[in-house]
């Protein structure tokens, strides 16, 4: 064998590893050898043994079922060796004198790139366009070219020895380009992350450098790394707040300037969503409100704090009413207020009454938040009739708006859709792979048509793939629920609550799945105390009144189906039938009856309620009517065991009355 060229042997280290084949029985000895000083083949100390003998198979009773090894008998003579052919063809080991590579500033390749820095290149000031070059990073940026962006940036930091400046261009280039570890490299390699305060470097830039890195952080989730880096200044004492500590916390920052106040804004927006990532949402919640405080402006901290239910109807009435509006932004409140007019003193008036200043005065009719936040006031008074039309409409001019998604997708499944279910289902898992919205509405549509196994599996996907995303969490409680799983529905309706701690939904479906498994007292906290949080969603008093009507607390079963039926703004035939059996148990069958007759009117093919109905008049001693109706709901329900027994007991009583 001709001997390797000595700069290929200088890739290996003083010691390399000799293999060593047994057999063929996937057995594997490894040896360190050292080299020797001079560079020779020696092959004859690979095998030991017949060199002569042909290869041998070890038997099955041979290898020990631990990772294959074989297993040693004194007994058993040692298995053959391989022949001289097969060890021939093996490569040689190979010795040299040569030492390692090495990474020393002695060495040629070291001084050419890994040289010292000896201050701006002074060849590369002189030939070179800075200036140009600097328009042409910004260009490119602007351009969204960030691959030329980085070229140019990488010119300019060469002739200016990473000027603070020209950095902050490369780094900016990284970022376009989603390079986040190279960015928050550069910036440690250049004393512009950590140690930044300890550079001469005006505020703006240095803000931007310590905005650059926090955002590279969040990208990469290294959330506690950003909160390190940012809260300085924000939060000054972690962990428990004792109330004097909260209030002096709580207290207004005075800033020097306008911009500061926006820079502290910045940061303190940014350190909430590290926080919150994070699950430690009271920081997020103090950040959040920090940065609306010192910047009325800073509309995304007001938005996180509403659209991800942060806070309770209440809290988030009384964040408005103390956020510090300049005399001319009458037209912010109003756009913020827009997002909050499903609570409180609000839902005295129709939607489109509450909507009105907003429309008519600043025009914002056609506006794709505030036809969301109107859509989401009806889905709230349950007409998904016309929240899946206003959402439609928001679709129509943009389809992948991501805060009418989840609103489109719970109207369509309380109307039943399934064709416009499936075919969004679609459009999202194509655009948005990645995101939890697109595989929770494939769930949605599973749970629609009934196919809760793989309902549950899309929504465990959607809530891996962002475990904040509390929507999900809710489908997957409900597809548990659905097939009486109440202990996996529980958990995933918990974390919801976690997850939303503003938001009373959770709480009513733990109330709700509680009042299934009939433990009563339990449900009847969860929806009291989801009535605190939200006293204007009727279905929160529909079942605080079943419970109170099965514990026979019929009283209280009528007040509070009275409630749901005024709170609801459309007629609920669910509503006037459970009504309507309350009166009944305390013997006022005239309500009774006006309730069920009302609720046919509404739902003409639901046959229960002719049942409910016929049983009025049965109680009355109108046993002809009686009968009427009980045929009426056998027509509609041919199984309706109910109304079959009460036929038989009116046609009984009927005949009776016939002989006297």
């Amino acid at each position: 064998m001709t001997l390797v060229d000595k700069e290929y042997i200088n890739r290996f280290y003083n010691s390399f590893i000799d293999l060593y084949i047994q057999t063929f029985t996937g057995t594997y000895i490894y040896k360190e050898r050292k080299m020797d000083s001079s560079m020779e083949v020696d092959s004859s100390y690979l095998f030991e043994g017949d060199q002569t003998s042909s290869i041998g198979m070890a038997s099955p009773g041979e290898i020990d079922g631990d990772f294959g090894r074989t297993t040693t008998d004194n007994n058993m003579p040692p298995p053959p060796a391989p022949s001289s052919t097969f060890k021939a063809r093996l490569p040689p080991p190979i010795r040299t004198t040569s030492s390692p590579p090495s990474v020393s500033s002695n060495s040629p390749r070291s001084r050419l790139y890994f040289k010292e820095r000896q201050g701006p290149n002074t060849k590369a000031l002189e030939s070179l366009p800075l200036e140009e070059l600097r328009k042409r990073v910004l260009k490119n940026i602007q351009e969204f070219s960030y691959s030329g962006a980085i070229f140019y940036s990488n010119i300019l930091v060469t002739a200016t020895d990473y000027a603070p400046e020209d950095v902050f261009l490369l780094a900016s280039s990284y970022f376009g380009n989603k390079e986040y570890h190279r960015v928050l490299h550069l910036l440690e390699q250049n004393s512009l992350l950590k140690n930044i305060n300890q550079r001469n470097i005006k505020s703006d830039i240095k803000h931007r450098f310590m905005m650059l890195a926090g955002q590279s952080y969040m990208e990469t989730e290294q959330f506690e790394e950003c909160v390190t880096l940012l809260s300085p200044g924000i939060v000054k004492k972690l962990g428990v707040l004792t109330p004097e500590e909260q209030e002096r916390e709580n207290k207004s920052v005075k800033h020097a300037s306008e911009t500061a106040a926006v820079q502290y804004a910045a940061r303190a927006l940014l350190v909430g969503k590290a926080y919150e990532s994070l699950d430690n949402r009271v920081r997020a919640i103090e950040c959040y409100k920090k940065a609306l405080d010192a910047d009325v402006y800073c509309a995304e901290a007001y938005q996180r704090l509403v659209d991800n239910h942060l806070l309770t109807s209440a809290d988030d009435l009384q964040l408005l009413q103390s956020t510090n509006f300049n005399p001319g932004d009458e037209w912010l409140c109003l756009l913020y207020q827009s997002k909050i007019l499903k609570h409180g003193v609000a839902v005295k008036k129709s939607i489109e009454q509450r909507f009105q200043a907003v429309d008519d005065k600043y025009g914002m009719a056609t506006n794709p938040d505030v036809a969301v936040a109107k859509a989401e006031c009806y889905l709230q008074e349950h007409n998904a009739t016309v929240a899946l039309r206003i959402t439609n409409d928001v679709r129509a001019r943009d389809p992948f708006h991501m805060g009418c998604i989840v609103i489109y997708l719970t109207a369509l499944v309380d109307l039943g859709k399934k064709s416009e279910l499936f075919l969004i289902a679609h459009q999202l898992v194509d655009a948005y792979p990645k995101r939890a919205v697109a595989w929770f509405a494939v769930g949605c549509y599973y749970y629609c048509v009934n196919k809760f196994d793989p309902a549950r599996r899309y929504f465990n996907k959607a809530t891996t793939v962002e475990p904040q995303f509390a929507p999900a969490w809710i489908g997957f409680g409900n597809a548990f629920a659905a097939q009486d799983e109440s202990d996996q529905a529980m958990a995933a309706y918990r974390t919801a609550a976690r997850l939303f701690p503003g938001s009373h939904i959770p709480l009513l479906c733990s109330g709700m799945e509680y009042l299934r498994t009939n433990n009563l007292k339990l449900s009847e906290q969860l929806l009291l105390q989801s009535r605190e949080m939200c006293p204007t969603d009727p279905l929160v008093y529909n079942e605080a009144g079943v419970v109170f009507y099965k514990q026979s607390r019929y009283e209280e079963a009528v007040r509070y189906f009275l409630q749901a039926h005024e709170t609801s703004k459309l007629p609920n035939a669910a509503f006037l039938t459970n009504l309507g059996h309350a009166y009944r148990k305390i013997d006022d069958f005239e309500n009774a009856r006006r309730c069920y007759q009302q609720a046919i009117g509404l739902e003409p093919r639901e046959g229960s309620t002719y049942a409910a109905l016929g049983l009025i008049f049965h109680l009355q001693g109108q046993y002809i009517r009686a009968v009427e109706l009980y045929h009426q709901a056998l027509g509609l329900k041919p199984g309706n065991t109910f109304a079959s027994t009460l036929l038989n007991k009116a046609l009984n009583a009927a005949s009776y009355l016939d002989v006297a």
